[in-house]
């Protein structure tokens, strides 16, 4: 009964001939059409690669034009060591040079995409890229060490010069605090020198002027007028020449 029901049931394919319709895949035909594909990924491959590598080339520039910007600011920050502040541009500074870390890391990332499809120009830009993280750390270290530790010699310095300064000023103050003190003493010492010399110069006195004792002639030198007064105390110390002293002696 089954068999007779099999064969009593209409076939849609009955009458077709279907080797007629499908043709048998040949080896070349597998060969072509899987040429094609990798044809069709090598040219995407292609223009992504030709999308990254002209990605590369201007944030290269951008890059080295945020460097050269950089290496402005730190020339002029040391042209001007004297009077700017390092610490107020150092925080710019280490800002743009940070910024640039993670744009030059995304910058290797894209390279290697490169070299996976064994890219030509993969090589050069990825020296161009070294060059840009060599100029990052070397204006990086630039800053923070060289310029800020010859901003912290000077200021130190600065310091060691006022600090020796104020010790002279403190020492002359007390020099001179000490000279005022001394001044009774010295008068008092000026005071026995002149005695000393009068009682030395006593016996020519004398001999001189008879009639005078040295008593007299101390009384008679404080009652002459200043300018006499004067020649004579300048006598003293600093004399003229000892004729004319004689003369004016003996005009006395």
């Amino acid at each position: 009964l089954l068999n007779q029901l099999y064969f009593q049931t209409p076939r849609p394919t009955e009458g077709i001939d279907v080797e007629k319709i499908v043709e048998p895949r040949t080896e070349n035909s597998i060969v072509v059409e899987r040429a094609r594909s990798e044809n069709d990924t090598i040219q995407k491959l292609s223009r992504i690669s030709n999308a990254i590598v002209g990605r590369l080339e201007e944030g290269i520039k951008n890059v080295n034009d945020t460097l050269n910007l950089i290496r402005n600011r730190i020339d002029g920050i040391e042209a001007r060591i004297d009077t700017s502040s390092p610490e107020n541009v150092e925080p710019v500074v280490t800002q743009l040079v940070e910024s640039l870390e993670s744009v030059i890391t995304g910058y290797y990332e894209d390279i290697e995409k490169l070299r996976t499809v064994q890219n030509k120009e993969a090589k050069e830009l990825c020296l161009r890229v070294d060059g840009l993280h060599q100029r990052k750390t070397g204006y990086l270290d630039r800053l923070t060490i060289q310029i800020l530790n010859l901003r912290n010699n000077l200021e130190n310095q600065r310091h060691m010069l006022f600090r020796d300064l104020e010790e002279c000023i403190h020492y002359v103050r007390v020099q001179t605090d000490s000279a005022i003190m001394d001044i009774p003493e010295k008068s008092n010492d000026l005071k026995e020198v002149i005695e000393k010399f009068y009682q030395r110069n006593a016996p020519k006195f004398s001999n001189q002027f008879p009639e005078r004792s040295v008593g007299k002639r101390k009384m008679c030198m404080r009652k002459k007028s200043p300018e006499r007064r004067d020649d004579t105390q300048r006598g003293l110390f600093d004399s003229p020449e000892p004729k004319q002293r004689k003369q004016r002696m003996l005009k006395n």
